[in-house]
């Protein structure tokens, strides 16, 4: 985000955020206070948003869900967002591009270790694919009982993540995310739709 401001010579607003605590939050079953701590992210964001002409909103998937509850007119004068995270059905996405009134509604899927780009999204967005950032990131899908095989292409798996970088390597990561293993035909790595969090019964 920030090389791309400075590309274009625009100005970035930055709000700090802690998903990880908040998944803690959720995880020990204080809500109370994760609705007090979105609460006090929104006010940060649409203090920035009524100041003044900001055009992309860089956030996840839940805190656009929250602004568009309470502020509608602010996502209404955005000319697009960028969702980064990972889970986003499809009717999140429908919501969110209705919210936006033709802005662009970018997605991407991934962590601190590697990130995929949306390759397409598919019959009203009941199918989101991501294809990684090839080579440097591969992604597979793999079965939960047998995390060195990948399951067939269209069939929900584990997500096994791989990093390669000049002076890094991490093979086989396993995310706590299970997606379809989405075929992309010319690219040179699978892809991984639907993301979700991993469900510990059955598929």
């Amino acid at each position: 985000v920030l090389e791309v401001s400075e590309l274009h010579a625009g100005q970035v607003y930055a709000v700090d955020m802690d998903p990880r605590w908040v998944k803690r939050l959720i995880r020990a079953g204080r809500l109370a206070e994760v609705d007090d701590y979105t609460t006090h992210l929104m006010e940060q964001i649409t203090d920035v948003l009524v100041q003044g002409r900001v055009h992309y909103l860089n956030t996840t998937p839940a805190l656009l869900q929250a602004l568009c509850r309470h502020r509608p007119e602010l996502v209404a004068s955005l000319d697009g967002v960028r969702l980064s995270g990972t889970q986003i059905s499809a009717d999140m996405y429908r919501t969110f591009t209705t919210a936006l009134r033709g802005g662009i509604c970018g997605l991407t899927y991934g962590n601190t270790f590697g990130n995929a780009a949306c390759l397409d999204i598919e019959q009203d967005g009941e199918l989101i694919s991501y294809v990684p950032n090839y080579p440097q990131v591969t992604m597979a899908v793999v079965d939960r009982n047998d995390l060195s095989t990948p399951v067939a292409p269209g069939t929900v798996g584990r997500v096994r993540l791989t990093v390669l970088h000049e002076d890094l390597f991490l093979p086989n990561i396993l995310e706590r995310d299970q997606a379809l293993r989405h075929p992309t035909d010319h690219w040179p790595t699978d892809g991984v739709a639907n993301i979700r969090p991993l469900q510990i019964t059955n598929f």
